[in-house]
C-alpha cells in the first residue's frame, strides 16, 4: 500500500515535472519572439533616426552654403554703392 502510494506520488511528481518544463519552454520561445520583435523595431527606429541625421545635415549645409552666397552678393552690392557713391560725388564736383 505504501509503495502505491510512493509510486503515485512519484508519478504526479513527474507529470508536474513535466508540465512546468512545457510551461517553461513556452514561455521561453514567446520571450524569443519577443525579443527577436524588439530588435527589429530597434532597427527600424535607428534607421528612421539616421535617415532624420542626414536630413538635418543636408538642409544645415544647403543654410551654410546659402548664408556664404548671401554674404557673397552682400559684399558685391556694397561695392557697387561705394563705387556709385563714388561716382556721384565726382560728378557732382565737375558740374
Amino acid at each position: 500500500m505504501i509503495m502505491c502510494v510512493l509510486l503515485y506520488q512519484l508519478c504526479s511528481a513527474h507529470d508536474g515535472n513535466h508540465q512546468l518544463q512545457s510551461t517553461l519552454h513556452a514561455e521561453r520561445q514567446q520571450a524569443l519572439c519577443q525579443s527577436r520583435d524588439l530588435e527589429a523595431r530597434l532597427l527600424d527606429a535607428q534607421n528612421c533616426l539616421m535617415d532624420k541625421v542626414y536630413e538635418v545635415t543636408a538642409a544645415r549645409d544647403a543654410q551654410t552654403g546659402l548664408k556664404s552666397e548671401i554674404a557673397s552678393l552682400k559684399a558685391l552690392i556694397e561695392s557697387a554703392e561705394m563705387r556709385c557713391q563714388s561716382n556721384f560725388s565726382t560728378n557732382r564736383l565737375s558740374v
